[in-house]
Formats: structure tokens, C-alpha cells, sequence
């Protein structure tokens, strides 16, 4: 039989177009039948027709079940949990209509692990690009990513990963993005395994907070200390308006757009009036 000789899916007996094939590990599946297994599988070129077809049985039997599924708690920003806490069961979509695409009903006591994970993303900051020369301290950017990992007993699948995002990566530990996304993993994390504690996976507070009694609009003057209200010069030295910052990194206080100490950049929206103690 020559290369391009075309072959026939061994599931549903369709001729098989060029690059259609899916080879299995007995026969051939057309990109038809491979777009019906679960979205978490993952051993197709080791699957026999016969472990191919009860798997699309058990899909087909999923796509009925989804009809009597009744989400009462939904978490998530992108993709969501969807758990009917009556059958204990859930499905994870991005969709609104939760059961498009046939998502797996997974079972509460399929789940054997939740695991939060973020990702710390380091680049430096050169002075010239081309050269690579270093800023002294160098300087860096930072993007941080979430993703809430579940380890389940089930003979297709056995980890799904589901990102925690919301447009682009935060920068900082300060940002409201970032400890949104924070939230919103441990949320997801104890929606489906409510006995184990992830406090200790991931820190639920800003790194910097604001002077708790803070005036609206209240800045103190880097140069006399003098505290001002609104402006953009001090009202006893003249001094131009700069809010000090505290390095996410190294704790340290700052006024230009770099840590004076490690070079870490500025993040969106840090100032405080006063550090606290």
C-alpha cells in the first residue's frame, strides 16, 4: 500500500482525505471521529478501535447527561466551573451555554488532587538592546501567570489544566489583576476540594497596602514630608508631586520608575502617602 493510498477510518468506515488520518495504534480514525473524543485525552496513537469506540460511547452517553445538569455555583473568568452541587458533578467551558462542545461531567469524587500553580515570568531591561548592556542594578520586568491543575480518576484522562486569565499577564503583585486571578484560583481550587486548605499556595494580600486612614487625595511631599492635599507642587517647598513606591521585589521604597536596589520596574498605579510604621 503506497503512502498516499487512501484509507478508510476504522471507526466509522468514511474514506479518510489526504492529512485527514488519525492513527491509532490498530487502525485509522478520520478527523471527524477525533474531533468527538474528549478535549482531555491525550493517548489517541496509543488507543486500539476498540478503546476508541467505547470511549465514543461514553462521549455520546456524557452528551445526554449534560441535558439533566443543573449548575448552581459557576467560577472562573475565562474558562469556568460549572457545578451542580446537587449531583456533585461539574464541567469546565468558556461558553455561557456550558454544555456546547460537550464538555466531561466529571464526578467530586473523581477528583483526587487540585493543585495551584503561578508562574513567575523575569526578563531584564537592557540600556541597549543590541549590546545587551545592563542598567546598574539591572532592571526587570515581570509577567505572572495562574493555572489551577486537577489530578482525576477517570480511563481517559488523568490531569486538566485550566489557565487563570483575563486578557493580558499581570505585572506585578500589586495589581488588582494579580490578586484577582489569585482569588479566583483558590475559588475555583475550593469549589472542588473544599477540605484542603491553599492558603499556603498562594498569599491573598498585596504585597504594598495603602495607609489604612488615607485622605482622599492626600500625598506627602518626598522632599519636606509636609502631607498636601490634591496639587501637583508642594505647598511649603514647591517640590513637584511624587508618590514613593515599595519594590514588589526587595521591599524597598522608591520614587523614580526603577528599584534603586534590584531594578525592578515600577508597577501600574503604585504610590502610597506614607509607609506604614
Amino acid at each position: 500500500m503506497g503512502l498516499f493510498d487512501k484509507k478508510q477510518c476504522s471507526i466509522c468506515g468514511k474514506d479518510i482525505g489526504l492529512f485527514g488520518n488519525r492513527k491509532l495504534e490498530d487502525g485509522n480514525m478520520c478527523k471527524d471521529c477525533a474531533s468527538k473524543l474528549s478535549p482531555f485525552f491525550s493517548e489517541r496513537r496509543h488507543s486500539t478501535v476498540v478503546e476508541i469506540q467505547q470511549q465514543l460511547q461514553y462521549r455520546s452517553d456524557n452528551e445526554e447527561a449534560l441535558r439533566f445538569l443543573k449548575p448552581d455555583k459557576i467560577v472562573g473568568i475565562d474558562k469556568k466551573i460549572y457545578l451542580d452541587s446537587a449531583q456533585k458533578k461539574f464541567v469546565i467551558s468558556r461558553y455561557d451555554d456550558f454544555s456546547k462542545g460537550n464538555p466531561d461531567m466529571i464526578s467530586l469524587a473523581q477528583v483526587k488532587d487540585v493543585q495551584i500553580e503561578c508562574d513567575e515570568d523575569k526578563e531584564e531591561i537592557f540600556q541597549d538592546e543590541e549590546e545587551k548592556q545592563s542598567y546598574n542594578p539591572p532592571r526587570y520586568e515581570y509577567a505572572y501567570s495562574f493555572l489551577v491543575k486537577l489530578f482525576v480518576d477517570s480511563p481517559y484522562f488523568s490531569e486538566i489544566e485550566i489557565p487563570v486569565e483575563d486578557g493580558s499577564a499581570p505585572t506585578s503583585k500589586q495589581e488588582e489583576k494579580y490578586i484577582r486571578l489569585k482569588n479566583t484560583a483558590k475559588a475555583m481550587a475550593n469549589l472542588l476540594m473544599p477540605d484542603k486548605k491553599f492558603d499556603d499556595l498562594v498569599d491573598l494580600e498585596p504585597v504594598y497596602l495603602e495607609a489604612e486612614e488615607k485622605k482622599e487625595d492626600e500625598w506627602e511631599c518626598v522632599e519636606c514630608k509636609t502631607i498636601n492635599r490634591g496639587g501637583k507642587f508642594c505647598m511649603n517647598c514647591g517640590k513637584e508631586r511624587k508618590l514613593a513606591w515599595y519594590c514588589p521585589q526587595c521591599g524597598k521604597e522608591n520614587e523614580g520608575n526603577f528599584c534603586i536596589d534590584c531594578g525592578t520596574k515600577k508597577p501600574d498605579g503604585a504610590g502610597v502617602i506614607k509607609k506604614e510604621g
